[in-house]
């Protein structure tokens, strides 16, 4: 389970799933950095939602499984 959480969690799995759901097309994009999200904005992004999650549930666990199921970083049940 811990091999689970710790691939599920990590900066590239979180970067390469934020992108292949879209959600680089509607992050603010820095004029500086050419205008693209860089791996480490899109992995913080997936970490915020997810703590957002966990905030308006009250740390539960269900509720969490089902969000990161549902952008595809969980495996289904």
């Amino acid at each position: 389970m811990q091999n689970t959480i710790s691939r599920v969690v990590s900066n590239n799995n979180l970067d390469r799933v934020g992108r292949e759901i879209g959600l680089a097309d509607i992050i603010s994009k820095a004029p500086s950095l050419d205008h693209v999200v860089s791996p480490t904005t899109m992995s913080a992004t997936m970490e915020a939602i997810l703590g957002a999650v966990w905030d308006d549930s009250t740390g539960d666990l269900s509720a969490i499984r089902l969000v990161a199921q549902n952008l595809g970083l969980w495996p289904e049940a």
